[in-house]
């Protein structure tokens, strides 16, 4: 039995969730004079190291990969998500002239969610306010997608896939979130989807990927959300966040989650 599910928000719907799926005892945060257990205990996104104590710290990957995902710094978390090998969207430093004309380019908060100040820019544009607001933003080269998928991954392991489903006609620059009438829809077979015939890293699919990497194998619970236009050239697929709060108020997930985790 989980002892405690540990997050830093106790109060979401999606902590509550995963409380009652796997039977844990009590939702705690994130404390100095707790002492918390990789195996006892159920996490929600990483802790940052310098708020809790570990049994067995060996266990625990790298300070600076905790770091920069706990950090919600979405800048950083791209940085390491590119790190790890995977296709991120290309990060700009406010120099658009190698850009081709017509290029369109994404800004958006380095801690954001749900869309808040999501905004596309022309490459003027990008130039004219990039030292102003460098350090509240980031910016990244807009990325022409057909499909966006969510990976869930529990206990070291991808489970089940997601895909958004948005109305025809939906900016491809634009979010997909609920704002845009995008709702997520389960993919029965996992693998079933888009995704498996796309290498990564020397791997056939990003679901062998994922069951090799460090990373992924010493994460509780996510979900890795990815952007895909098969008739990319370069980039057929393009990461663009891990995010600590996927999906959860969906029944069949909930048995997916249940089932995985017993099995």
């Amino acid at each position: 039995m989980t002892r405690y599910v540990v997050g830093s928000k106790p109060g979401s719907k999606a902590t509550r969730i995963v409380k009652k799926l796997t039977r844990a005892k009590k939702i705690v945060n994130y404390r100095r004079d707790r002492v918390f257990s990789r195996k006892e205990d159920f996490f929600i996104g990483y802790p940052p190291v310098n708020q809790v104590l570990f049994e067995n710290p060996e266990q625990m990957i790298s300070y600076h990969q905790i770091m920069n995902f706990f950090s919600s710094d979405k800048k950083a978390q791209r940085k390491e998500l590119a790190r790890l090998g995977m296709p991120v969207p290309e990060t700009v430093e406010g120099d658009t002239a190698d850009y081709p004309e017509g290029t369109m380019f994404i800004r958006r908060p380095r801690r954001h969610s749900a869309g808040v100040n999501y905004k596309v820019l022309t490459a003027t544009e990008v130039e004219e306010e990039y030292e102003d607001y460098r350090n509240y933003y980031y910016y990244s080269v807009a990325y022409k997608k057909k499909h966006e998928y969510r990976i869930i991954i529990l206990k070291g392991k991808p489970i089940y896939s997601l895909i958004k489903k948005v109305p025809e006609g939906t900016n491809p620059h634009q979010p997909w979130n609920h704002a845009q009438g995008a709702r997520f829809q389960t993919v029965r077979l996992m693998e079933n989807n888009r995704l498996r015939n796309i290498p990564i890293g020397g791997y056939a699919n990003i679901f062998e990927f994922m069951r090799e990497t460090p990373f992924f194998l010493s994460l509780d619970f996510g979900g890795l959300d990815i952007m895909l236009n098969k008739n990319a050239e370069e980039q057929p697929m393009q990461v663009l966040e891990l995010n600590f709060c996927p999906s959860m108020d969906i029944p069949e997930n909930q048995v997916n989650f249940t089932q995985s985790l017993t099995h």
